[in-house]
């Protein structure tokens, strides 16, 4: 329940948060996250509509500290995924559960998630560029290397998406109701 979300929470928060992906250990960071992921669920099964679930209410508290130090990880290390993953199954979790209060926290954070999120697309953009001449040249290409090519593409899809597409799928799963996002409309269309 309630006090079992909390003391993971605290100990996650406190622990280990920092620590996903730079101790090298992808077990260890895919463990963590699917914790969280499970707390996080918690809130969606535990939210009445219009209601504070208990486990919202424990959430509540941590809600900045996992935002905050999820934004720092994809500013500041290499490969983010397991924080990428952690933003994304928190957004989702707001958007399907509905809890009131989280998404009112949320709210007073989003320029901030806007900013962060839109500044690592801008550095990722040449990225991105790179991958949409890749996909021009592969269709201007003759048939005989564009088999050759296709085959690579298929292996290369079963990889990991590249960075900017994750984080452009966060900018479009912000747990905010429209009329709160509406402002910050213009920090969206810039990338």
């Amino acid at each position: 329940g309630a006090y079992t979300a909390d003391v993971l929470l605290t100990e996650l928060n406190t622990n280990y948060l920092m620590k996903i992906e730079s101790s090298g250990d992808s077990k260890k960071s895919e463990v963590i996250t699917r914790i969280y992921q499970h707390v996080f669920a918690a809130v969606t099964l535990n939210s009445p509509p219009n209601q504070g679930g208990e486990v919202e209410r424990v959430l509540l508290p941590h809600l900045s500290t996992i935002v905050n130090a999820t934004l720092d990880a994809l500013t500041t290390k290499r490969e983010p995924t397991h924080h990428i993953m952690l933003l994304r199954s928190l957004f989702r979790s707001l958007q399907d559960g509905k809890p009131d209060h989280l998404l009112r926290d949320f709210k007073a954070m989003l320029p901030h998630t806007l900013d962060v999120l839109i500044a690592v697309l801008k550095r990722e953009e040449p990225n991105y560029l790179q991958h949409r001449s890749g996909r021009v040249l592969k269709m201007s290409q003759p048939k005989q290397t564009r088999r050759s090519t296709a085959t690579t593409a298929q292996t290369a899809s079963k990889a990991a998406r590249p960075l900017w597409e994750q984080i452009a799928e966060l900018c479009l799963a912000l747990p905010v109701r429209l009329q709160h996002l509406l402002p910050h409309l213009h920090q969206l269309m810039e990338p």
